[in-house]
């Protein structure tokens, strides 16, 4: 289960399918806390985002808030018990799902989907897996090849596109990615691709407008928002001096 470079050699035991409807049940009865989990997903079928990939996020998603719920000392949640078993067989959904490279290569695959969006996508998903639902010892050496993978397939969207509900999507990847690129050498690319979905694209100024569609997506607060703040006030510093340049040399108006 530690290898996010491949999927598992056995398939999800019976029991999983069983920890995972008692997941949903409980998210379910506690909607009015929960709302719909990763329900911006639903949206980017449009772009080719399987059936498979949503219900897997979905999955991600409903144990971010039971283990929220459970942090927060709130009652009527899954016990810590629950919670272990549960995230083993959702991270082993995630992990089971195919590559783009897969889809590409099937005969069953869906002409319409984007292997790039696809792919960034399910790394991301993985990332936020490690760092969040299945934490490893040595998360930094796992979250340098995902970074390293993410920022390769990255280089093959499309940010000029300006269709709200694919900018969206881009822009929780590249916050994700960003947080988890945190003292590496990919982090300014992560930083300047932000600049332009984030602020030029989506015209987006505060963190709190920021995180807001971070948590239509998957998101937990308790693991995600320091750092993504953090991310944030190097977009934005990075923004103004790309401002203060343009002042700068800009050519002189002869009034």
């Amino acid at each position: 289960m530690l290898n996010f470079s491949q999927k598992p050699l056995f398939p999800p035991l019976r029991c999983h399918e069983t920890y995972i409807a008692t997941l949903k049940t409980w998210v379910e009865s506690e909607s009015s806390l929960a709302g719909d989990p990763a329900k911006g997903f639903r949206r980017m079928e449009k772009f080719g985002i399987s059936e498979a990939m949503i219900e897997s996020f979905e999955c991600i998603a409903c144990l971010s808030v039971a283990t929220e719920h459970y942090l927060e000392g709130r009652p009527g949640g899954l016990t810590l018990g629950q919670i272990v078993r549960t995230r083993l067989a959702v991270q082993k959904r995630l992990l089971m799902l195919p590559t783009a490279e897969d889809l590409c290569n099937s005969t069953d695959a869906i002409i319409s989907v984007d292997p790039d969006l696809y792919e960034c996508c399910r790394l991301t998903a993985i990332i936020f897996s490690v760092a969040v639902i299945f934490p490893t010892p040595n998360q930094f050496g796992v979250l340098q090849t995902l970074v390293r993978k993410l920022k390769s397939e990255m280089e093959g969207a499309d940010v000029q596109i300006y269709d709200l509900d694919y900018l969206e999507l881009l822009l929780w990847i590249l916050v994700l990615g960003g947080i988890a690129a945190l003292g590496k050498v990919e982090r300014p690319w992560f930083v300047s691709h932000l600049k332009v979905v984030g602020v030029q694209r989506l015209y987006l100024h505060s963190w709190d407008s920021v995180e807001e569609l971070m948590k239509q997506f998957l998101w937990l607060d308790s693991a995600c928002t320091a750092g993504g703040h953090q991310l944030w006030e190097e977009v934005t510093i990075s923004h103004e001096e790309t401002l203060r340049s343009r002042l700068l040399f800009s050519p002189m108006q002869i009034i």
